[in-house]
């Protein structure tokens, strides 16, 4: 699982595509581990990135994306039970 806090995450971050290539990398080299990709804190800078990543990610990995208004502590300590 990977949790994505995007509090801090601005437009100038959504503007760089260094920063979307990137994300995506991380993603995709996982993709194998990954079962769920919770997004935090969700700002429509964010939707810039998943917007400009979608075509480099394969729909599952696109599935398997939540956005949540949980904290990270609780999603940790829930997974579990959240995968129910």
């Amino acid at each position: 699982m990977y949790i994505l806090d995007c509090s801090q995450f601005t437009l100038h971050h959504a503007s760089q595509i260094y920063t979307s290539i990137e994300i995506a990398k991380i993603v995709l080299q996982k993709q194998h581990l990954l079962e769920r990709v919770y997004i935090i804190h969700f700002a429509w800078p964010i939707k810039l990135i998943i917007d400009a990543i979608q075509f480099l990610l394969p729909n599952s990995i696109l599935q398997k994306i939540k956005y949540s208004d949980y904290t990270i502590e609780y999603l940790q300590n829930n997974y579990f039970i959240d995968k129910l």
